[in-house]
C-alpha cells in the first residue's frame, strides 16, 4: 500500500490493524468544536496544519492503546502542555505543538507559519537534547504506526492489551521511512535538530518572535495587578498600556507604561518583542507583577524549578512557576513582560 491520502486513510487502515490484532478499534471524538477553536486563537497567528485538525475531528486520540511511546493525548491536554509547560518555560519552539506525551517525552507536529502548511512530526526527550523527525506528516505517522503492527511487531500478553514494539526496532523504521533531509523544510543534511536555539532552523527562531495581531478579551488594570499582587505575592494578566519612557536596564529595557488607573514600570528582556514599541504607543502586554518589597527565596524557587526541568518532569516544573510568586527581575521594576502585543 503506497502513502496515505489523509488521515482518514491512515486511521482507517489503523483501525483495520487494530482488528487484526484483537485490539478494540479507536473510537470517535466527542465535540471538540470549542477546544479546536481554542486552540486556534493561542497559537495565532500561527495556524493549524489541516491534517492534525482532521486528526482531532475524526479520532478521540486517547483510544489509539496502541501506538509508540509517548501516549497520545486530548486536544485539551495538548492545549494546556502547549500554553503551560512549553509555551511558558520556552523549552521547545513555539512552532511545535504537541500531540503525545508521557510527561518525559513528547510528539511534536509543526504548525503552519504561512511560510509552508506545517505538519512534520518531531519526538522530543527535553533530557536527550534533540527535535528528531518522525514522519513527514501526521498521515505518515499513524500509517507507518498501521504498517509495524500489521507486520507483527507486537507482543500479545494475555489478558492484558498487546505490546507496541518488543524488539525496539521502532526507531529503525521510522529512519527507513524518512525522506531525504533536503526535502523537509529547514534541513541541509541530516533529520535531527538539536535543543540549543541557535541550530534550530531559521523558520523556528522567526516564529519564536511572533506575537498576536489582536488583543484578548479579557484585561485586568494596572491598579487591579498590583493589587492582587499585594494579597498574594504575585499576580499575572494582561493590560492595555501607554508607553512613557524606556531605558536599557540588564539583559533587556525597562518600560514606564500607565493605563487610566495607574503606572508601572515593567522589565521587557529583550527577546520578548521583535521590535521595540514607540513611545506614546498603545500596546497590550502580559505581565507577571509582584508584591512590593518581597523577601520570598527566589534563588530556592529557581533552584527547584530547574532540577524537575532537569529531569524531565515538564508539568511539575509548570506548576511550581504558575503557583509560587515569580522571582526577582534583572532589575527593581515590580513585573516583568512575557508577551507584548499591537492593539493597531
Amino acid at each position: 500500500m503506497g502513502a496515505p491520502r489523509s488521515v482518514s486513510d491512515a486511521l482507517a487502515r489503523l483501525s483495520t490493524a487494530y482488528a487484526a490484532a484483537g485490539i478494540a478499534p479507536p473510537s470517535p471524538p466527542g465535540d471538540v468544536d470549542d477546544v479546536i477553536d481554542r486552540i486556534k486563537v493561542a497559537i495565532a497567528p500561527l495556524r493549524l496544519p489541516a491534517q492534525l485538525e482532521e486528526y482531532w475531528r475524526q479520532v478521540d486520540p486517547r483510544s489509539l492503546s496502541l501506538m509508540p511511546s509517548p501516549e497520545p493525548v486530548s486536544p485539551d491536554d495538548a492545549l494546556d502542555l502547549w500554553d503551560g509547560v512549553l509555551r511558558e518555560f520556552a523549552l521547545s519552539p513555539r512552532l511545535l505543538f504537541p500531540v503525545s506525551s508521557d510527561g518525559t517525552g513528547y510528539l511534536l507536529v509543526e504548525l503552519d507559519d504561512g511560510g509552508s502548511p506545517g505538519g512534520a512530526c518531531f519526538s522530543w526527550h527535553p533530557a536527550g537534547g534533540s527535535f528528531d523527525l518522525q514522519a513527514a506528516s501526521m498521515a505518515d505517522y499513524l500509517d507507518l504506526v498501521a504498517q509495524f503492527i500489521e507486520a507483527g511487531e507486537i507482543e500479545r500478553q494475555e489478558p492484558y492489551p498487546p505490546l507496541f514494539d518488543p524488539e525496539e526496532r521502532w526507531e529503525a523504521a521510522v529512519e527507513r521511512s524518512m525522506p531525504p533531509p533536503r526535502d523537509v523544510r529547514g534541513f541541509e543534511q541530516d533529520l535531527r535538530i538539536w535543543a540549543d536555539r541557535d541550530m534550530w532552523p531559521e523558520h523556528w527562531r522567526t516564529a519564536d518572535q511572533l506575537t498576536f495581531a489582536g488583543p484578548r478579551e479579557h484585561l485586568s488594570t494596572v491598579d487591579e495587578l498590583l493589587r492582587a499582587a499585594e494579597e498574594s505575592g504575585a499576580a499575572q494578566g494582561s493590560v492595555r498600556v501607554r508607553l512613557l519612557g524606556s531605558a536599557p536596564s540588564g539583559s533587556g529595557r525597562v518600560w514606564s507604561v500607565a493605563d487610566g488607573s495607574g503606572g508601572l514600570e515593567v522589565w521587557c528582556p529583550a527577546s520578548i518583542p521583535d521590535r521595540e514599541p514607540g513611545l506614546d504607543q498603545v500596546v497590550e502586554l502580559d505581565l507577571v507583577v509582584r508584591r512590593a518589597g518581597s523577601t520570598t527565596d527566589w534563588d530556592a524557587v529557581a533552584t527547584a524549578i530547574q532540577a524537575l526541568v532537569a529531569r524531565g518532569d515538564l508539568e511539575a516544573a509548570a506548576a511550581l512557576g504558575r503557583t509560587a510568586p515569580y522571582g526577582e527581575f534583572d532589575t527593581q521594576a515590580r513585573a516583568e513582560v512575557t508577551a507584548v502585543r499591537d492593539t493597531d
